[in-house]
C-alpha cells in the first residue's frame, strides 16, 4: 500500500495490547512492521487493557499519528 503511495494506520482495541510474553504485545509487532505505519492510539482501550495511557503514548510517540479519548473505566489496575 505503501508503494502505492497509500498511508495505512492502525486503530488499536485492548487485545492488541495483550503480553505475548517478555513484555511484548501485538501492537509492537504491529507497529514494528514499517516504521511509515501511522497509528492512532486509543487511550480508553489502552486503559481498558490496563496499561498507562502517558506511558503507550510514550512508547509509540514516533509513530502516532492521532489519538481516540473517551472515558472507559479500566477493567483491572493500570501498569507503568
Amino acid at each position: 500500500m505503501q508503494e502505492a503511495g497509500f498511508v495505512f494506520g492502525w486503530h488499536n482495541h485492548d487485545f492488541e495490547l495483550a503480553d505475548l510474553g517478555g513484555g511484548v504485545m501485538p501492537l509492537d509487532l504491529i507497529a514494528g512492521a514499517s516504521p511509515e505505519l501511522k497509528l492512532e492510539l486509543d487511550l480508553g482501550w489502552t486503559a481498558r487493557a490496563g496499561h498507562n495511557p502517558v506511558a503507550m503514548v510514550e512508547r509509540f510517540a514516533g509513530q502516532i499519528h492521532a489519538a481516540h479519548i473517551k472515558d472507559v473505566a479500566p477493567s483491572r489496575g493500570l501498569r507503568g
